[in-house]
Protein backbone atom coordinates (compact mmCIF):
# COMPACT_ATOMS: atom_id res chain seq x y z
CA UNK A 1 0.00 0.00 0.00
CA UNK A 2 1.34 3.52 -0.72
CA UNK A 3 1.70 6.22 2.27
CA UNK A 4 -0.09 9.48 1.84
CA UNK A 5 -0.15 12.39 2.79
CA UNK A 6 -3.27 14.93 3.29
CA UNK A 7 -2.96 18.37 1.38
CA UNK A 8 -5.97 19.67 2.48
CA UNK A 9 -6.17 20.57 5.99
CA UNK A 10 -9.03 18.47 8.08
CA UNK A 11 -11.61 21.59 7.39
CA UNK A 12 -11.18 21.22 3.98
CA UNK A 13 -10.90 17.55 3.52
CA UNK A 14 -13.97 16.71 5.96
CA UNK A 15 -16.59 17.34 3.27
CA UNK A 16 -15.07 15.01 0.63
CA UNK A 17 -14.36 12.32 3.38
CA UNK A 18 -16.97 9.52 5.08
CA UNK A 19 -18.82 8.84 1.65
CA UNK A 20 -20.17 5.54 0.39
CA UNK A 21 -19.73 4.18 -2.55
CA UNK A 22 -22.13 2.28 -5.11
CA UNK A 23 -20.24 1.87 -7.89
CA UNK A 24 -16.74 2.37 -9.34
CA UNK A 25 -15.13 1.69 -12.79
CA UNK A 26 -11.04 2.29 -13.31
CA UNK A 27 -9.65 3.42 -16.32
CA UNK A 28 -6.15 4.65 -17.03
CA UNK A 29 -4.94 6.20 -20.10
CA UNK A 30 -0.95 7.01 -21.12
CA UNK A 31 -0.32 10.91 -20.98
CA UNK A 32 2.84 11.95 -22.68
CA UNK A 33 4.88 13.39 -19.85
CA UNK A 34 3.17 12.18 -16.74
CA UNK A 35 3.16 8.39 -18.02
CA UNK A 36 0.58 6.15 -16.81
CA UNK A 37 -2.68 7.97 -15.29
CA UNK A 38 -5.32 6.14 -13.20
CA UNK A 39 -8.75 7.12 -13.32
CA UNK A 40 -11.72 5.67 -11.14
CA UNK A 41 -15.21 7.49 -11.57
CA UNK A 42 -18.56 6.14 -9.97
CA UNK A 43 -21.59 6.88 -7.76
CA UNK A 44 -21.93 7.72 -4.15
CA UNK A 45 -24.63 7.23 -2.21
CA UNK A 46 -25.60 11.11 -2.98
CA UNK A 47 -23.26 12.44 -5.73
CA UNK A 48 -20.76 10.95 -8.45
CA UNK A 49 -16.86 11.26 -7.93
CA UNK A 50 -13.91 11.03 -10.35
CA UNK A 51 -10.45 10.03 -7.95
CA UNK A 52 -7.81 10.00 -10.30
CA UNK A 53 -3.77 9.27 -9.40
CA UNK A 54 -1.18 11.36 -11.48
CA UNK A 55 2.63 11.49 -10.72
CA UNK A 56 2.27 10.93 -6.81
CA UNK A 57 -0.60 13.27 -6.42
CA UNK A 58 -4.25 12.51 -5.95
CA UNK A 59 -6.96 14.34 -7.05
CA UNK A 60 -10.46 13.98 -6.16
CA UNK A 61 -13.65 15.76 -7.89
CA UNK A 62 -17.38 15.01 -6.20
CA UNK A 63 -20.36 16.33 -7.73
CA UNK A 64 -24.02 16.52 -7.07
CA UNK A 65 -24.14 16.04 -11.00
CA UNK A 66 -22.53 13.71 -13.38
CA UNK A 67 -22.06 16.22 -15.86
CA UNK A 68 -20.34 18.53 -12.83
CA UNK A 69 -17.53 15.85 -12.45
CA UNK A 70 -14.22 17.85 -13.15
CA UNK A 71 -15.36 21.42 -12.85
CA UNK A 72 -14.51 21.63 -8.76
CA UNK A 73 -11.23 19.15 -8.27
CA UNK A 74 -9.02 19.19 -5.50
CA UNK A 75 -5.44 18.04 -4.96
CA UNK A 76 -6.37 15.64 -1.98
CA UNK A 77 -3.31 13.79 -1.07
CA UNK A 78 0.54 13.49 -1.99
CA UNK A 79 2.62 10.19 -1.97
CA UNK A 80 5.04 10.09 0.57
CA UNK A 81 7.79 8.95 -1.65
CA UNK A 82 6.64 12.39 -3.72
CA UNK A 83 7.05 14.30 -1.03
CA UNK A 84 10.58 12.81 0.30
CA UNK A 85 11.85 13.31 -3.28
CA UNK A 86 10.95 16.89 -3.26
CA UNK A 87 12.78 17.31 0.29
CA UNK A 88 15.68 15.53 -1.48
CA UNK A 89 15.86 17.78 -4.33
CA UNK A 90 15.23 20.64 -2.53
CA UNK A 91 18.69 19.82 -0.43
CA UNK A 92 20.97 18.69 -3.55
CA UNK A 93 23.33 20.01 -5.73
CA UNK A 94 21.90 21.50 -8.68
CA UNK A 95 23.44 18.58 -10.62
CA UNK A 96 21.95 16.26 -8.31
CA UNK A 97 18.60 17.64 -8.78
CA UNK A 98 18.03 16.27 -12.52
CA UNK A 99 18.80 12.81 -11.40
CA UNK A 100 16.63 12.76 -8.22
CA UNK A 101 13.74 14.11 -10.34
CA UNK A 102 14.15 11.34 -12.97
CA UNK A 103 14.74 8.85 -10.96
CA UNK A 104 11.15 9.73 -9.14
CA UNK A 105 9.45 10.19 -12.82
CA UNK A 106 11.04 6.66 -14.50
CA UNK A 107 11.31 4.43 -11.23
CA UNK A 108 9.28 5.41 -8.38
CA UNK A 109 6.51 7.12 -9.74
CA UNK A 110 5.76 4.33 -12.02
CA UNK A 111 5.92 1.83 -9.55
CA UNK A 112 3.51 3.87 -8.11
CA UNK A 113 1.15 3.84 -10.94
CA UNK A 114 1.02 -0.01 -11.59
CA UNK A 115 0.72 -0.80 -7.73
CA UNK A 116 -2.42 1.53 -6.30
CA UNK A 117 -6.10 0.34 -6.41
CA UNK A 118 -8.93 1.94 -5.30
CA UNK A 119 -8.74 0.14 -2.07
CA UNK A 120 -5.98 3.20 -1.36
CA UNK A 121 -7.88 5.78 -2.41
CA UNK A 122 -10.63 4.53 -0.49
CA UNK A 123 -8.46 4.34 2.53
CA UNK A 124 -7.60 7.71 2.53
CA UNK A 125 -10.89 9.24 1.69
CA UNK A 126 -12.42 6.79 4.41
CA UNK A 127 -15.31 5.90 2.31
CA UNK A 128 -16.75 3.04 2.55
CA UNK A 129 -18.84 0.21 0.03
CA UNK A 130 -22.61 -0.04 0.27
CA UNK A 131 -23.59 -3.66 0.27
CA UNK A 132 -23.45 -5.08 -2.89
CA UNK A 133 -21.60 -2.45 -4.58
CA UNK A 134 -20.25 -2.61 -8.83
CA UNK A 135 -16.96 -2.60 -8.48
CA UNK A 136 -14.91 -3.18 -11.60
CA UNK A 137 -10.70 -2.58 -11.85
CA UNK A 138 -10.35 -4.42 -14.94
CA UNK A 139 -9.34 -1.30 -17.02
CA UNK A 140 -10.04 -2.24 -20.09
CA UNK A 141 -9.25 0.63 -22.16
CA UNK A 142 -5.57 0.84 -20.09
CA UNK A 143 -3.22 -1.98 -19.35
Amino acid sequence: MINFKHCLTPDKALPLQNKVVECVTKTSTQHTIFGKVNIWRGALTEEYFSVMFIGGVVVVSVSERECHIGEKTVSYAESQSLLDTAELVKGSAPEMQQELQKHYNEVIAKKEQDEVTFADMMFILNWQYVEGAKVDESDMLGD
